[in-house]
């Protein structure tokens, strides 16, 4: 779920927050292995499957994704920013593998928030 879209748009224009959705799916794209599926899901959310990852799999994916950001960030002037849930269960309820991902990431966007409050 992308950080401060709405915030982008109103102040920057909705041009812009295209940009940004498109800059994100940019960097999802960049980290889609063969086996693994990227969609966006909603306006500003992006779901990722990978096939066969563990934990740990989805931990590296995060901090790939992370860099790639880092990286792309000169050319744009906004900040990318994403709050990521992941979950993984192969033979699991695929709800609840979305619910206990959507779960962290609520988690992680309330950091985010906090965070925020935390510099002003």
């Amino acid at each position: 779920d992308i950080n401060n879209l709405k915030t982008i748009n109103d102040t920057n224009g909705h041009e812009t927050g295209d940009l940004l959705i498109r800059a994100v799916a940019e960097s999802i794209h960049d980290l889609v292995r063969n086996e693994d599926r990227a969609f966006r899901i909603g306006g500003d959310e992006f779901v990722m499957i990978l096939k066969n990852a563990d934990e740990e799999d989805a931990k590296k994916t995060v901090e790939n994704w992370k860099r790639n950001t880092h990286a792309m960030q000169s050319k744009y002037p906004f900040d990318i920013s994403a709050s990521i849930g992941y979950s993984y269960g192969q033979g699991k309820d695929l709800q609840e593998i979305i619910n206990a991902a959507d779960k962290m990431m609520y988690e992680d966007k309330k950091k985010f928030h906090e965070q925020l409050n935390n510099r002003r």
